[in-house]
């Protein structure tokens, strides 16, 4: 039986309603500078849209010329909810977000040391409307996503 995530913060840090989303992403996304980069990895801002949305959106559509090329993206993000010591892996086996379900590769994940996360973490899911847009997470899921919530090394955050 699979676990599905369903969206954490879907009305809070972006719209919920799917056509909006899909809206406000492309804008984003068309609005964004293009820049003659080929990254090998982002770091990217997760907080609501309507503070950072232009910033990610320049960063993933960095992404465009690349996306049929990346194989795996690994997603890192903050604990902001519980302290943990390492990373912490999600406990499921896909995220439901409004713009559709993005399938975890948990096979890949079980070369990391597992600990409980809180599903409630949000870097993934601002994050995962403008990966899917950009294509940056493949679409056969060969590879996959591998989310994990990185705490510090004395488990606060």
């Amino acid at each position: 039986m699979s676990t599905i995530r369903t969206p954490a913060v879907a009305g809070m840090f972006y719209p919920a309603d799917p056509r909006q989303l899909a809206h406000d992403v492309q804008q984003l996304l068309t609005a964004a500078r293009p820049h003659a980069l080929t990254p090998k990895a982002l770091i990217v801002p997760h907080a609501g849209y309507i503070y950072s949305g232009a910033i990610a959106a320049t960063a993933y559509a960095a992404l465009r010329p690349i996306a049929a090329h990346i194989r795996r993206v690994v997603l890192l993000g903050p604990t902001h909810r519980v302290a943990v010591r390492g990373l912490a892996l999600p406990e499921a086996d896909a995220f439901d977000t409004p713009l559709g379900r993005v399938m975890l590769d948990t096979a890949g994940s079980t070369r990391y040391r597992p600990f409980a996360a809180s599903h409630r973490q949000r870097a993934g899911a601002c994050a995962g409307a403008f990966a899917g847009s950009t294509a940056a997470i493949p679409a056969k899921h060969t590879a996959g996503l591998h989310p994990a919530a990185a705490g510090c090394r004395h488990g606060v955050s």
